[in-house]
């Protein structure tokens, strides 16, 4: 499970610093987007920091869901298991995999950056071919 781990950071951090679509997500804040499709056939990147968080319904969708918490204070319900997210925290959601976030209402600002990454995309670019698990601050279980 270790394993899966680093490779699993080692692709996103080759995701990261490689693809310049990625290297200015800081500044480039986005107004929350309902929608749960892709619309690119790689990745899409997005950044949301919001006062008063919209409410996310339980889904689920055909790629992966890389999400990174900068701010507030969330739990992120998948698949049945509350994970406590912190600051700093970097969770790997599997495709199909029900999920939803939920936020304090009393937190005073939610921000994160949601990477989606198309499976295929994923298996062709760095042989991932099986779920890699969930990442929370914590080790793969």
């Amino acid at each position: 499970m270790q394993y899966k781990l680093y490779l699993l950071l080692e692709i996103l951090q080759k995701l990261l610093y490689t693809i310049s679509e990625v290297v200015f997500v800081r500044e480039r804040m986005q107004n929350f987007d309902p929608r749960q499709t892709m619309q690119r056939d790689t990745f899409e990147v997005f950044h949301y920091r919001e006062p008063k968080p919209n409410t996310v319904e339980v889904h689920h969708h055909d790629f992966y869901e890389v999400y990174y918490l900068i701010k507030g204070e969330v739990e992120y319900w998948v698949d049945g298991r509350i994970i406590a997210m912190q600051p700093g925290d970097l969770l790997l959601i599997n495709p199909q995999e029900l999920h939803r976030p939920v936020v304090d209402p009393q937190s005073p600002t939610y921000e994160r950056i949601v990477l989606w990454i198309n499976r295929e995309y994923l298996e062709t670019q760095f042989g991932i071919t099986e779920e890699v698990g969930y990442i929370a601050g914590k080790p793969l279980r």
